[in-house]
C-alpha cells in the first residue's frame, strides 16, 4: 500500500499569502484499486481518468477535476478506467 507524505505550498498573489496543504501524488495503472478513508479530503485528478465509488454512487473524473469526499464510515475506492496511468492527489480540507 502506498505511503503518503504531506507538503506545504505557499502561494503568493498580489501581496496575500495562502498556505495550501498538499499530499504527494499517487499513481495507479489499469487494474489497481486504492481504498481511501473518507475524512473530508478532496481527490484531485492530475492525469488520466479516475473511477471513484462510495455510498453506492459512481463518479468519473478526468484530468483537472476534483471531488470532495464527505466524511463517512465506508471507504471510497478509486481506480484507473483507461490504459493510461492515473495520477491523483488527496488534499486535506482545512
Amino acid at each position: 500500500m502506498a505511503t503518503n507524505t504531506v507538503r506545504w505550498t505557499v502561494k503568493r498573489t498580489l501581496g496575500t499569502e495562502r498556505i495550501e496543504r498538499r499530499s504527494r501524488p499517487y499513481r495507479l495503472v489499469q487494474g489497481e484499486i486504492h481504498p481511501m478513508a473518507r475524512n473530508g479530503q478532496t481527490v484531485r485528478v492530475r492525469a488520466g481518468t479516475a473511477w471513484l465509488t462510495f455510498e453506492g454512487f459512481d463518479f468519473v473524473l478526468g484530468q483537472g477535476q476534483e471531488m470532495e469526499l464527505a466524511p463517512g464510515r465506508e471507504p471510497a475506492l478509486i481506480t484507473c478506467v483507461v490504459s493510461r496511468a492515473l495520477v491523483y492527489e488527496l488534499v486535506p480540507t482545512a
